[in-house]
């Protein structure tokens, strides 16, 4: 199946040479990349790990150390269940959602350069589908970064 959304991560700046996680600024971009149909996507756009409860797994970042498989862990806390029907959003043709995050998230220590891709892998219920728009073909993944952290 063709996938109907676009999901892009990029580096926005930083706010120090020698940036911890918390100064390494990122964009997510989700965009509806069909011609003609609207997709509901969950716009509450939180961002969690991999091992995050899926209730709460709305977008993920998977973060290595470049040269390895080895995922640097996420470290914080996620205060909130599902998504409420009022935080859904419908992304019409071209439609665009983003948020603007930081790697805070992330052990404080971080050095070298770090591969960071998003991921979508929780769908939308169907029972709130409005009648004409169409569900993410999950999972998506996002192009891959590479940022520098520490020295």
């Amino acid at each position: 199946m063709k996938p109907n959304l676009d999901l892009h991560i990029e580096e926005i700046g930083r706010s120090a040479a020698s940036a911890s996680g918390g100064e390494i600024k990122l964009r997510v971009v989700l965009t509806n990349i069909t011609a003609s149909d609207s997709v509901l996507v969950n716009g509450r756009m939180l961002l969690s790990g991999r091992s995050s409860p899926e209730q709460a797994r709305d977008i993920w970042l998977d973060v290595l150390y470049e040269g390895t498989t080895k995922s640097v862990d996420f470290l914080c806390g996620i205060r909130g269940g599902a998504p409420t029907e009022a935080e859904y959003r419908t992304l019409h043709p071209g439609g665009v959602l983003s948020i603007e995050t930081d790697l805070r998230c992330y052990p404080p220590k971080l050095v070298g350069p770090l591969l960071v891709t998003a991921h979508i892998d929780v769908g939308v219920p169907e029972e709130i589908l409005p009648r004409g728009v169409r569900v993410p073909i999950l999972p998506l993944i996002s192009n891959q970064i590479t940022v520098r952290a520490g020295k």
